[in-house]
């Protein structure tokens, strides 16, 4: 999968189109879930945390 600019993933989920902000959603969950799962257990958090701090960082990034 290509690399997306922030520009391009916040248009798709900014969309009315389900599909796009379906593509965009699977996107960030391929592109960042292991990233956040390994900093979470890394710094002593635990399995059941990364759901949690991952949606907490698409709500931070819904923000931007």
């Amino acid at each position: 999968m290509s690399k997306w600019s922030n520009e391009v993933i916040l248009a798709k989920f900014r969309s009315s189109n389900d599909a796009e902000e379906n593509q965009a959603m699977e996107y960030l969950y391929q592109q960042l879930y292991t990233k956040v799962q390994g900093l979470v257990l890394k710094n002593s958090g635990k399995e059941s945390e990364v759901a949690d701090t991952f949606q907490e960082g698409l709500i931070a990034f819904f923000k931007l």
